[in-house]
């Protein structure tokens, strides 16, 4: 391992909501637009201009005696910090696990290898956290060049590239909505149990009792806004993966049934689109006509809705009127499946 003198550490600030880094790191690069900070009162001077950058930092792990670079990006960079500060809403937005609680406040049987560390699963990184009451830390330093671009060391990106949001007013009706979730699938269990009781078993109303606590729960699971387009950003979120990623393969993903609601004013149900899921997908212009014949057949049908292509394939379906020819269309779908575009001949335009 490689040491040198710029030593500093990584602080976890509970009330940070973006990492924040100082002259104690190595700049890889900054963004063009610039952020205003603010303090914890409004009292405090707002620093003006601060950059938005990508940053690392060395981390000599005692127990492997390996060095890893921790890259953070969509931080700010702040020169006159001497430490560095830690979101960990950002680390954890990015898949990392931080177990920020210190060992001194568990119990014994709660203490394990991975309490009170960071983690991040995928390139087997584990960083111990110290605790300077009321504040948890680690060690860090800053890298050489040479140590950036060494393949000996690995380096982790412990926040994403995407440009972070810190804010989010739908995030608030999640939670809650999850609790919810946690709420009613403990009611659900509970209801259960009192069910194997003996005695409620034995009284269909004390069932029913049990059973009409859990009506009118589901109402609060609902969500706000309309997430009916999925944007490159929420993708390389998930993946933990790169804009660019996520855009070339929202590219290359089949979307079916769109529904657009940028145009839609107030409140509007729309019916759900598993119904045309189901059914296979035919790549392929399907033309449709009704035909009807000289009289009325032994089973009543008086006409016939005749879907054809232009490959000289053709399907009919017998109807008994004429109106009735958009059941057929079921009937299509299942046997055939879900053309790319269906036109009538014109007389049903």
């Amino acid at each position: 391992m490689a040491t040198t003198s710029c030593g500093s550490r990584c602080e976890l600030d509970s009330h940070a909501n973006t990492c924040a880094f100082g002259r104690r790191c190595r700049v890889l690069h900054t963004y063009s637009h610039t952020l205003n900070v603010t303090g914890f009162h409004s009292s405090m001077e707002t620093l003006k201009n601060v950059h938005v950058a990508c940053v690392c930092v060395a981390y000599d792990c005692v127990s492997t005696m390996s060095t890893y670079i921790l890259v953070f990006d969509q931080c700010l960079y702040i020169p006159s910090l001497d430490v560095n500060l830690l979101c960990v809403d950002q680390l954890r937005d990015h898949g990392l696990k931080v177990n920020d609680v210190p060992l001194i406040r568990l119990s014994a049987d709660e203490r394990t290898n991975e309490s009170h560390s960071i983690m991040c699963k995928e390139t087997g990184l584990h960083v111990p956290l110290d605790f300077d009451k009321p504040i948890s830390y680690f060690k860090c330093r800053v890298p050489t060049p040479d140590e950036v671009e060494s393949t000996h060391n690995t380096t982790v990106n412990m926040t994403s590239s995407v440009k972070w949001e810190p804010y989010d007013e739908n995030t608030n009706q999640m939670d809650e909505n999850i609790r919810q979730q946690i709420l009613l699938k403990r009611r659900k269990i509970d209801t259960l149990s009192s069910y194997s009781n003996p005695y409620v078993s034995s009284c269909p109303f004390a069932l029913s009792q049990l059973l009409s606590n859990t009506k009118g729960k589901i109402s609060s699971v609902r969500t706000n806004g309309k997430s009916y387009i999925i944007k490159p950003e929420q993708p390389a979120r998930r993946w933990r993966t790169s804009l660019d990623c996520a855009t070339r393969t929202l590219d290359k993903t089949e979307k079916r049934a769109l529904r657009d609601w940028t145009r839609v004013k107030g409140d509007r149900r729309f019916r759900p689109t598993q119904l045309q899921l189901r059914y296979p997908r035919v790549n392929c212009v399907i033309y449709c006509d009704v035909k009807f014949g000289p009289c009325r057949s032994l089973e009543g049908n008086t006409c016939l809705a005749v879907y054809a292509t232009k490959f000289q394939w053709v399907k009919a379906y017998a109807l008994t009127e004429e109106k009735q020819v958009h059941q057929s269309l079921t009937n299509l779908f299942r046997d055939v499946g879900f053309p790319s575009a269906l036109i009538p001949d014109s007389a049903y335009h």
